[in-house]
């Protein structure tokens, strides 16, 4: 038998964390034999309550959790998160999680009565044989004292009514639906208030309260904490991926690159419902909202060698009565930070074409698992609040990206798609997992998209090689009559490889090109037939170079139109000389000016390469002469792995 100083001993020794542990008397009790790693339960001596109370702080426990329920209504959890508290279990595939007893974490989502959110359980029902259990709305629990009371919750009462409250907490039971391997409105799975949603699933659910200017709506979940690997069945049929709610199961964050990578089953991206939260309605006709895609590729820098992945903005459009995605409102959902999927965080994945026809899984694990306080600076976010926290246990997942460009293509200057372009030397022009996101759903009225190679389906993210003589096809979907489509480039990030760049719309039809940057947009005008064409529009790139004011000795050859490429796959520089200028000489220096690569004597060659395959990464300018003594400058960056 284990006394109980020594029980505090072990326990305590077996936890690390972040910031301190706030215990509160008494901490643990054991007595018998000690069957879990972490054992809480009142003291049956005294009749007093046992918890534990962590607040900001991250709680460890290498193996399992037993849980015995207290007996007090305003300490009746055995361990509170409060703040960005988070549990996190050591890496095994079974849970033995058991007891009666619960956790208690908290989370805030939509509050209007009329929008869905989409939810994923980090617990279960705390009965049974250990490990992991089903869960039920009963198990949310109305926070009382507006939130200050550090423990006391109460559970919640569901309504059958079509609106639910918020104070007290009565959540409808009208709008609790699953969604398991369907593109169908009718493939949703009613749940209401039964125990019905499995480990790892995702679930909808409306908020509570019906004044508009209600922002949010505290929950407290409490059950048995989920742990271990935990898999949820996705589909294909065929012809598409199928569509698949599930969400996160665990009460802490957890790293959706890590997800998207270990589970080749579905597609390489993530899909997030948002919703027009000012329109209050229960018909579905009059819904307004839509799905951005994640991919993990791109994004920003967020350190120890990683990116925040890439979001594309939601178009919001109204419903019609069959539950399919008909005409724009005109309206588009916030960017969302998504890499870190908090507590709660409900998405949609699809099925990929790899598995089918037929069924896969995808499975969470807790290597996924993260301790990511809850905002955007964190690049966690349930959905757009920006909340202050720590940010800590970045994962390595990496996606090289030499440069993204954003563009918003305004559609009869009634929406705005959302779409982003980037470019690695680690893709190709096809589909490449986790550097490619698909379209949502093309609206008939007009729409945009990036024509993948030798691939059908339509895409908002796509991720390519960099070649500057390509051309990149923008597929567009008209309507009959006339469309009118307004293409701005809004956001440029990296291409320090690429150096002046400047990007075109091409018309191949009509041979003309209209510039892009961020001060100037192309526009397309189109009558006649509805459809959709792939063959026609282009995004092109030219490059600028400069002379020092020198006139050109070449005769009317024009120097601009050298162009260079660091390949870094290939570990060479690449210099492209269609105008066939006669090079006397070359010269690569590092940034302290010592000169790394010296060639004379080029000539008038259409293409000239130099192996870059001993430098070290960096920055380098490359300098050329020409015969006629003109000086054309330039940096390229060389990445060498």
């Amino acid at each position: 038998m284990f006394n109980y100083n020594f029980a505090i001993f072990i326990e305590i020794y077996k936890i690390k964390y972040m910031r301190p542990l706030l215990f509160l008397a008494p901490f643990l009790l054991v007595s018998g034999t000690l069957s879990a790693q972490l054992y809480v339960s009142p003291n049956t001596t005294s009749g007093s309550d046992s918890y534990i109370y962590a607040n900001d702080a991250v709680l460890y426990v290498e193996q399992d959790i037993e849980l015995v329920e207290n007996t007090n209504a305003e300490t009746k959890a055995s361990i509170y998160f409060r703040g960005d508290a988070q549990l996190i279990q050591g890496d095994k595939l079974t849970s033995q999680n058991s007891g009666n007893g619960s956790i208690s974490i908290l989370q805030r989502g939509w509050a209007n009565a009329y929008d869905y959110n989409y939810w994923g359980s980090p617990v279960g029902v705390p009965e049974g044989v250990a490990g992991n259990k089903n869960f039920g709305i009963t198990r949310f629990f109305d926070v009382q004292d507006g939130g200050t009371h550090p423990t006391h919750s109460l559970q919640q009462e569901t309504t059958g009514a079509l609106n639910g409250l918020s104070n007290p907490l009565r959540i409808s039971s009208r709008w609790i639906y699953a969604l398991r391997g369907s593109n169908s409105y009718y493939g949703w799975v009613y749940i209401a208030n039964s125990n019905g949603i499995l480990p790892g699933e995702g679930f909808s659910m409306k908020g509570t309260r019906t004044d508009v200017d209600a922002h949010d709506q505290l929950y407290d979940f409490r059950g048995r904490p989920n742990d271990g690997d935990i898999s949820i069945t996705v589909s294909h049929n065929g012809t598409e991926g199928l569509s698949t709610l599930v969400g996160n199961p665990y009460p802490s964050a957890i790293d959706l690159a890590a997800f998207i990578f270990d589970n080749t089953a579905i597609e390489g991206q993530a899909l997030f419902w948002d919703q027009d939260r000012t329109t209050n309605t229960h018909y579905i006709y009059d819904y307004e909202g839509g799905y951005g895609i994640w991919v993990p590729a791109g994004g920003d820098d967020i350190g120890d060698g990683t990116t925040s992945g890439t979001y594309t903005n939601p178009v919001y459009t109204y419903t019609d009565g069959y539950g399919t995605s008909g005409t724009p409102t005109g309206e588009v959902g916030e960017y969302v930070e998504r890499r870190f999927a908090p507590v709660g965080q409900g998405f949609v994945v699809l099925g990929d074409e790899t598995i089918g026809p037929g069924n896969g899984t995808v499975t969470f694990k807790n290597s996924m698992r993260r301790h990511i306080g809850l905002g955007a600076e964190n690049f966690s976010q349930f959905k757009s609040q920006t909340n202050s926290s720590n940010k800590s246990n970045i994962s390595e997942y990496y996606l090289d990206i030499m440069g993204s460009l954003r563009f918003h293509i305004g559609i009869d200057e009634n929406y705005v798609r959302d779409m982003v372009l980037m470019f690695s030397d680690e893709s190709t022009n096809g589909i490449d997992r986790g550097y490619d996101g698909s379209h949502p759903g093309i609206i008939s009225s007009g729409d945009a998209y990036w024509k993948l190679e030798d691939v059908e389906k339509p895409y908002v993210i796509q991720t390519r090689p960099y070649d500057f003589h390509s051309k990149i096809p923008l597929g567009v979907k008209v309507k009959n009559g006339a469309n009118y489509f307004e293409v701005s480039l809004v956001e440029i990030k990296g291409f320090d490889n690429i150096g002046n760049l400047k990007l075109f719309l091409f018309d191949a039809f009509e041979k003309t090109y209209q510039k892009l940057d961020l001060n100037n947009k192309a526009l397309i005008n189109h009558s006649g037939a509805g459809g959709v064409i792939e063959d026609r529009y282009f995004i092109v790139f030219k490059k600028g170079h400069h002379n020092n004011g020198q006139n050109n000795g070449n005769g009317n050859k024009n120097i601009s139109a050298l162009d260079f490429f660091q390949n870094n796959r290939a570990k060479q520089l690449e210099v492209y000389n269609p105008e066939t200028i006669d090079i006397k000489s070359a010269y690569v220096y590092d940034m302290s000016g010592k000169t790394v690569i010296q060639e004379s004597n080029l000539g008038k060659q259409t293409k000239y390469s130099f192996s870059t395959a001993n430098l070290s990464s960096g920055v380098y300018l490359v300098k050329l002469i020409t015969v006629d003594d003109i000086i054309i400058d330039y940096k390229v960056t060389v990445h060498n792995k």
